[in-house]
């Protein structure tokens, strides 16, 4: 999907301005303000809050895949590719903070059942391609410990999505991309099987 450069202000002002004031504080009036636009400039670009907000969760899927494709390798193994991926989210959060609120917050779109269900088919699109990596290495005797799919899905993002939050929270006190990395490399050390390598 294709802006102009206003339309991805406005995007991007939207993601801070919920991030800092929640979702409640989100008005045409509001963001004018913060942009220093009239309302009706905002609306040249952009027929109603719902198309605004609906842009932003496609500006998070471009940037997304942006990062993840831009450090992804089609050669690379089953599980090089979930830990690519993952540290693909590590580095766009650490450098869009507002981008992990938006997709890390439940509530935000929870009244509006059309925005809920884009940014669920996002979430799931991320899900899928990682339970899939994950399946394709267990099935090549990669994963080490002996688990069903579902809770070795569980056992990989559960700490992952932890630690995020845990950034969130704490207003980026660290660097979420460093501690990830580091966070990573002992689930491998915990999952990965040795023993079949070269």
């Amino acid at each position: 999907m294709e802006w102009t450069d206003r339309q991805r202000e406005i995007i991007i002002k939207t993601a801070s301005l919920i991030a800092q004031y929640g979702i409640q504080e989100f008005t045409i009036k509001n963001l004018s303000k913060r942009m220093e636009l009239s309302e009706a400039a905002i609306y040249r670009h952009f027929d109603s809050k719902t198309e605004i907000l609906s842009n932003v969760i496609d500006y998070l899927e471009f940037i997304s895949d942006k990062y993840l494709f831009d450090g992804s390798n089609e050669q690379s193994s089953p599980l090089e590719k979930v830990k690519l991926f993952i540290l693909s989210r590590f580095r766009l959060f650490n450098q869009h903070p507002d981008l992990a609120y938006i997709m890390f917050n439940g509530s935000i779109f929870q009244n509006d059942l059309d925005l809920a269900c884009k940014m669920f088919k996002l979430m799931e699109k991320h899900r899928s391609y990682l339970y899939n990596n994950l399946m394709k290495a267990k099935e090549k005797d990669k994963i080490l410990i002996n688990i069903d799919k579902d809770n070795l899905f569980l056992i990989l993002i559960g700490p992952v999505r932890l630690l995020i939050n845990q950034w969130i929270l704490s207003k980026s006190a660290f660097d979420l991309e460093e501690k990830g990395a580091i966070l990573l490399q002992k689930i491998e050390e915990l999952i990965y099987n040795r023993s079949g390598d070269d």
